[in-house]
């Protein structure tokens, strides 16, 4: 089982389009901009797991936007298996001494926190990548600040909202953008076979 995650973000991404306003399926809803561009997400996928180790010391929560449909199909190990495809993910986990309690709603800062007195940790981040053509990463953002909010956490879906700031965007070149803000809300299917993907392992339109 997966500790950590990549998320693939490559829309149809206007050269010089330096615009915010609001993108977003039926299930999802996102404002701002990253690395100066205003991506658009249309599906939602979610997965959540307690004891993903095999002491049981590991729960987390894990929701991932598109730009196309099928986010549960395409959000693989490697997430890079589909051309110009946008994601943006947010991972919430908490790693302690077994067994943990189910992973449970409610709202995480971006960042590490510590509780030494239960002897448990909690991760929350955010990133986005975007891939090119050739499914080769355009650039790639990780959240500096902002908040997640698990409003509900249930079997079949995962909802609530987020709040987060990327310092910055890294680009295969070296270079960088300026720090940018998406705020959004899901109400996301909890995916059934999350660690498969597709077509995993190719680049395909």
């Amino acid at each position: 089982m997966r500790t950590s995650f990549l998320l693939c973000v490559a829309a149809a991404l206007s050269a010089g389009c330096h615009s915010s306003g609001s993108t977003g399926g039926s299930n999802v809803s996102v404002s701002g901009t990253v690395g100066g561009q205003l991506l658009s997400f249309v599906d939602v996928g979610s997965y959540a797991s307690q004891g993903a180790d095999l002491q049981g010391g590991i729960s987390f929560a894990e929701v991932f936007l598109t730009s196309r449909p099928f986010a549960c199909g395409w959000f693989d190990g490697e997430n890079a298996s589909k051309e110009s495809l946008s994601t943006l993910s947010i991972l919430v986990q908490s790693n302690g001494a077994p067994p943990l309690a189910p992973f449970a709603a409610g709202t995480y800062a971006i960042g590490n926190t510590f509780d030494r007195d239960a002897g448990t940790s909690v991760s929350a981040q955010a990133q986005v990548i975007v891939t090119d053509a050739t499914c080769g990463t355009a650039f790639q953002c990780g959240a500096a600040s902002g908040s997640v909010t698990f409003t509900s956490i249930a079997a079949d879906t995962i909802a609530g909202t987020f709040d987060v700031t990327f310092q910055s965007c890294s680009t295969p070149d070296g270079g960088s953008t300026s720090m940018d803000h998406l705020t959004g809300t899901f109400s996301a299917p909890v995916c059934k076979t999350i660690a498969l993907g597709t077509e995993a392992g190719a680049c395909h339109p």
